[in-house]
């Protein structure tokens, strides 16, 4: 079950866009189940960097984006120096992992394209389990009504204080 969680942390870590706690072992307990030790963050409350926290999200969501326009600069620089492993720019919506919301695991196979996968594997996901756990045909019938459309990035900066950086925890 942990293997999402830290996979996930890893890769926003890896962006260096907002802070989370780095994930540092899973142990299997004897008893059964696992504990999940990463690094201590001093928590406290988010009222006074709720700004920013909301601007860093929106930096993650469009990280992916201007890293290609980045690499797309880089590519006719000669000479251009590597240091280390460079992030690279994925052309598909997905992970390689399964991830999980609470108990429930979600599966994140890459799709072409953002409606594809959203519908495919969040909203499809939670039908079949209506469907399962109440046998409900109803929202089956109206799904398949449903329009998928592609969502337009709006997302502002205006992030302008001092204070400390706030950090994203609990189920990613």
């Amino acid at each position: 079950m942990f293997e999402g969680e830290v996979a996930s942390l890893e890769a926003l870590w890896s962006t260096g866009l907002v802070q989370v706690p780095r994930p540092m072992k899973v142990i299997d307990l004897p008893g059964g189940g696992a504990a999940f030790v990463m690094e201590h963050l001093k928590m406290r409350s988010l009222s006074s960097q709720a700004s920013k926290l909301g601007d860093q999200m929106a930096d993650l969501h469009l990280y992916n984006q201007k890293l290609r326009e980045k690499l797309k600069k880089e590519e006719n620089t000669v000479g251009r120096r590597s240091e280390g492993a460079e992030p690279q720019y994925v052309t598909k919506f997905g992970f390689h992992t399964v991830t999980c919301c609470g108990f429930i695991p979600q599966v994140n196979e890459w799709q072409d394209d953002w409606p594809t996968f959203f519908a495919r594997h969040r909203l499809q996901a939670q039908l079949d389990l209506i469907e399962k756990d109440y046998a409900d045909r109803e929202a089956r019938e109206l799904w398949s009504r449903l329009q998928v459309g592609t969502a337009v990035t709006s997302l502002g900066k205006g992030w302008s204080s001092h204070e400390p950086t706030p950090f994203v925890w609990g189920p990613l």
